[in-house]
């Protein structure tokens, strides 16, 4: 990714998706890893996964469909809200992860603002 940091392919916004399917090919090509199904429509404000992708993620995590392929309602006032979508990657998994995407609980007492 520094390559394409260097060559200034990086805009405010972050990568295109050419981008990443270029260091994918890389990925790829290097360690032989393939890097396949799984995206971000910026537009639509959603994560996009391939037929074969989500057909096999569904089965295994059938509660994850209400997250995947569809637009994120609200999206936009939540990444106003959670910081303008610079994420950590604090609770980021791996592609190749059983863990199903999940949802943190955030407790708010009595006393704290919402």
């Amino acid at each position: 990714m520094m390559e394409y940091v260097n060559a200034n392919m990086r805009s405010a916004q972050g990568f295109k998706d050419s981008v990443y399917q270029g260091a994918a090919q890389k990925m790829k090509e290097k360690f032989g890893i393939e890097v396949t199904g799984v995206s971000w429509d910026e537009t639509k404000k959603m994560i996009v996964m391939c037929q074969e992708e989500y057909a096999s993620h569904i089965q295994a995590f059938p509660k994850d469909a209400a997250f995947l392929n569809i637009a994120i309602t609200n999206y936009v006032e939540l990444e106003i809200v959670c910081g303008l979508g610079h994420t950590t990657g604090e609770w980021a998994k791996s592609g190749n992860s059983q863990t199903p995407l999940g949802i943190q609980e955030i407790h708010v007492g009595d006393d704290e603002p919402s």
